[in-house]
C-alpha cells in the first residue's frame, strides 16, 4: 500500500494530461473554446464583476478570445500587455531606489478586481538569469507590501501554465522537449473535460488517508518514507473555488489534475534527489 498512493497521484496527472493532450492538439488550439472553459467553467465570472487579463504581447488571439468570453458573461475586462524584453531593460537600468517603491497600482488592484486570468509565457528561460542580486532584492523588498496585502484579499486567479506558463520554442528546447510535442499535450490537457478530471481528481485524493505510510524512490536515487499529514487532501482541477480558503486568495494552474496533501510533521526520514531543475534560468544538476 506504500507506493500506491504516489503511484494513483502520478497515474492521475501524467496520464490524464497526456492521454487528452494526444487528442486536443489536431488543427492547433480552439482559442474561443479555451476561453469559455476559462471564463465560465473555471473562473466563474459573474456579472459586474471587475476581471484582469494579464498576457504577452505574441498571445493577441487568446487574450482577445478571453475579453469576448468575459463580456459575454458579464463581466468587466481589463487587458495587461506584459513586454519581457522591457521589463528586463527597467530592472537593469533603473535606480535601485526606485525598484524598492511599493507597487502601488498592484496594491489597489488586489483590493478591486474579482477576478485574474493569466496567460503568460517564457520567450526566454535566459532573460532575467544576469540580474545582479542586488537589484532582485530590491524588487524583492518592493513586493513585501503586496504579499501582504494578498493575504487578505478574496479575489480568484486562473493561470495558464505551471512553471514555464504558455509553452515556447525557446522553453521546450530549455527541457530538451520537442515543441510541438510539449505544446499538443499543453493545449489538449487546457482544452479538457473538467467534469471527468474532477471526479478521478476525487477519487485519488479520498486515498490520501491521515497517517497513510507513503515511500517514494527513484533511479536518481530519491529514497524517502513519510505519513500523510492530517489536513484534508486537497485537489486542482482548474477551479480556483475548490480551494476555499479562510483568508487570502483562491488560485489555480493549468494544466491541471492534481491531487496533493500534507506530510506529518517529523515523519519524513531519506533523501531526495532532483537530477535537474532551473535556478534563474540556469540548469543545476542532481541536487
Amino acid at each position: 500500500m506504500n507506493r500506491s498512493v504516489a503511484a494513483r497521484v502520478m497515474v492521475c496527472v501524467f496520464g490524464v494530461l497526456c492521454v487528452m493532450g494526444v487528442q486536443g492538439w489536431a488543427g492547433g488550439p480552439d482559442y474561443d473554446s479555451i476561453a469559455a472553459k476559462l471564463v465560465n467553467g473555471l473562473a466563474a465570472v459573474q456579472p459586474g464583476e471587475v476581471v484582469v487579463i494579464q498576457g504577452n504581447s505574441d498571445k493577441q488571439e487568446l487574450l482577445g478570445a478571453l475579453v469576448t468570453a468575459t463580456m459575454k458573461a458579464g463581466g468587466q475586462p481589463t487587458v495587461q500587455v506584459n513586454y519581457p524584453q522591457a521589463a528586463k531593460r527597467g530592472l537593469m537600468e533603473m535606480p535601485v531606489e526606485y525598484m524598492k517603491f511599493p507597487q502601488w497600482y498592484e496594491l489597489a488592484q488586489a483590493r478591486l478586481v474579482d477576478c485574474f486570468i493569466n496567460v503568460e509565457s517564457v520567450q526566454d528561460p535566459m532573460l532575467f538569469a544576469d540580474i545582479p542580486e542586488e537589484r532582485l532584492e530590491a524588487f524583492r523588498e518592493a513586493g513585501v507590501p503586496l504579499q501582504r496585502a494578498a493575504q487578505h484579499s478574496r479575489f480568484r486567479s486562473v493561470s495558464l501554465g505551471q512553471t514555464g506558463g504558455i509553452p515556447t520554442a525557446a522553453y521546450a528546447a530549455s527541457k530538451n522537449v520537442d515543441y510541438e510535442t510539449m505544446a499538443g499535450m499543453f493545449w489538449g490537457a487546457v482544452d479538457t473535460d473538467y467534469a471527468a478530471l474532477m471526479k478521478k481528481a476525487k477519487s485519488v485524493a479520498g486515498g490520501l488517508a491521515s497517517g497513510e505510510a507513503v515511500r517514494v524512490t527513484s533511479g536518481a536515487g530519491t529514497d524517502i518514507t513519510f505519513l500523510v499529514g492530517d489536513s484534508p487532501a486537497r485537489i486542482n482541477c482548474g477551479r480556483p473555488d475548490d480551494n476555499q480558503v479562510a483568508s487570502g486568495p483562491m488560485m489555480s494552474w493549468l494544466p491541471a489534475g492534481e491531487a496533493y496533501t500534507t506530510v506529518r510533521p517529523g515523519s519524513a526520514n531519506g533523501t531526495v534527489v532532483v537530477p535537474s531543475m532551473d535556478f534563474r534560468g540556469k540548469p543545476v544538476k542532481n541536487l
